[in-house]
């Protein structure tokens, strides 16, 4: 995933890791709420900015769930088909972030 970009651009992978892994912890606990306004809102936000940091590392496939949270949480009024929803992109991105921070660990060994 990250072999093909510039080794200038590790550092910022690292920073990237390291918010990715917040915003994940953030949709677990959230999830369950977000029928509450301000929830919903926070973590349509969170997929915002996923999607903005991850096309700028061309993490593709990040991008492209975080995309696909961000336009469910703006197109989806019943938070129980949105909490349906989410939650398999929340762990297919879970997963990816644990495949990211295995490359990245490799590359700093």
């Amino acid at each position: 995933m990250i072999s093909d970009l510039s080794p200038a651009l590790i550092p910022v992978v690292q920073i990237f890791v390291g918010e990715f892994d917040d915003h994940l912890g953030f949709f677990r606990e959230k999830i369950e709420r977000i029928e509450e306004t301000e929830v919903k809102t926070a973590v349509t936000h969170r997929f915002h900015t996923i999607r903005g940091s991850s096309g700028f590392l061309q993490l593709t496939e990040i991008k492209d769930l975080a995309e696909s949270g961000e336009k469910l949480c703006k197109s989806t009024d019943n938070p129980e088909e949105l909490k349906t929803e989410l939650e398999p992109i929340v762990s297919r991105l879970s997963s990816l972030f644990d495949q990211l921070a295995q490359e990245l660990e490799q590359l700093q060994d």
